[in-house]
């Protein structure tokens, strides 16, 4: 029974009668068909199969191995279900994403329902480093900006505006400025403050958005923040209607990602597209 295909496929014929309806149940040509009944009863040397009445019937030999056979394929279905269950019971492995934190805190935590939709385990790495995902440290990434190298498997899902902010209660042309710290100096947001606070200064730094965030609600200064941060502070106004920039969003995955992946690179990007239209 070490060729199961050739008995498999005379089980069918049996079952059906004729090598087209066997062709079209096993989902193969009517000439494999025939050459796997031809290699069996080859191998066996005797005929299996004679032909009556337009109809394909079992043989006296064939009729005498019928019985084995079949119980092999009921064996032989049982574990496959038995397999079926055991893959269905077993833990789906988390598909990690990695991001910077205001990013998870902001726009991925909020739809985290919506990512592990189906009972999927997600895994937020809100981290500056980058991962590694060609070594799978992570399987997906958000980044502000398109990959160095080769863009493959990457696309970019929106841009994140950001605009300035101070506390409700004060007016933010009389506040001084605070932004991320010098070591931050090259991204767009501290360039903008730095340009725009020549003549007074900087009076405040950070290394972190959220303790931006946190000095500008005290009263103490204004800020530029994402608008996915801003405008969902319960102690900040936005100061103008305008976004002062915006940076690409891009979400980037390794090659050779799995369907769960697929699927939740999918929901990403819808989460994004819709939190940062306009």
């Amino acid at each position: 029974m070490e060729n199961w295909d050739g008995w498999l496929t005379l089980l069918t014929v049996v079952e059906t009668g004729t090598l087209s309806g066997a062709a079209a149940q096993l989902r193969i040509d009517a000439t494999t068909i025939g050459r796997r009944l031809d290699r069996l009863e080859t191998k066996l040397g005797r005929r299996l199969l004679v032909r009556r009445g337009g109809r394909l019937e079992p043989t006296t030999a064939c009729r005498a191995l019928l019985p084995r056979v079949e119980e092999a394929a009921q064996q032989l279905e049982s574990a496959r279900i038995l397999a079926a269950g055991e893959a269905a019971k077993a833990p789906r492995r988390p598909v990690r994403i990695t991001s910077v934190a205001f990013l998870c805190d902001h726009l991925l935590a909020p739809q985290i329902g919506v990512l592990a939709a189906g009972r999927q385990p997600i895994e937020l790495l809100a981290e500056d480093k980058n991962f590694n995902l060609a070594r799978r440290e992570a399987e997906l990434a958000l980044r502000l900006g398109p990959p160095q190298g080769s863009r493959r498997g990457a696309r970019q899902v929106g841009w994140v505006r950001y605009a300035i902010y101070a506390a409700i209660d004060r007016d933010p042309a009389k506040l001084p400025w605070a932004a991320l710290d010098s070591s931050l100096a090259p991204l767009p947001e501290v360039r903008y403050v730095e340009a725009q606070a020549k003549g007074t200064g900087i009076q405040f730094r950070a290394s972190k958005l959220q303790t931006l965030a946190a000095i500008a609600a005290a009263g103490a200064a204004r800020v530029v923040l994402p608008h996915l941060m801003g405008d969902r502070h319960p102690r900040l106004q936005r100061f103008g209607d305008l976004s002062v920039l915006k940076r690409p969003l891009w979400l980037i995955g390794s090659e050779g990602q799995s369907a769960q992946v697929a699927t939740v690179a999918r929901r990403i990007e819808q989460i994004a597209r819709q939190a940062l239209k306009g």
